[in-house]
């Protein structure tokens, strides 16, 4: 049985280089996890929810769900296209730990990740999910420019 390499995957330009990157080093018998992490507006907002926000915030999170099960389908699609045995995980929560969660329960030998490029005063105000995993994953990680 081969390795399991999680790619961590964002719709971003990123995420397709990172992806296009993994195909030239997967092996056929390795497994190719594709792990998209969505937000989880209701906790993020929990203190501003009364009746008709919690409406709204249910309307949005059920098309943030059906985003999410589109962005994973292009991926898995071209897993199909491209011959890649894969599986597919779609995560809510807080992507920096929801990655380094997974990684570690799922036992990748891997993760790649897209950079998003924000520069030193992104990462100030907003952080890094690549930073952040590559600080906390026990795996080696791989982040793609």
């Amino acid at each position: 049985m081969g390795r399991k390499i999680m790619l961590a995957i964002d719709g971003s330009e990123f995420s397709n280089k990172s992806y296009e990157w993994t195909k030239q080093i997967i092996l056929p018998e390795d497994e190719l996890v594709l792990t998209h992490v969505r937000a989880d507006l209701a906790a993020e907002l929990v203190s501003v929810m009364n009746e008709s926000t919690g409406t709204l915030i249910a309307q949005i999170e059920q098309e943030t769900e059906q985003a999410s099960k589109v962005l994973v389908g292009k991926f898995e699609g071209q897993c199909k296209a491209d011959g890649i045995n894969y599986s597919s995980l779609m995560l809510k929560g807080d992507a920096k730990q929801q990655i380094v969660r997974a990684v570690r329960e799922a036992d990748c030998a891997l993760l790649v990740i897209g950079s998003r490029g924000l520069g030193a005063m992104g990462r100030l105000f907003l952080g890094s999910v690549s930073d952040y995993c590559l600080h906390h994953c026990h795996s080696p990680v791989l982040i793609v420019r």
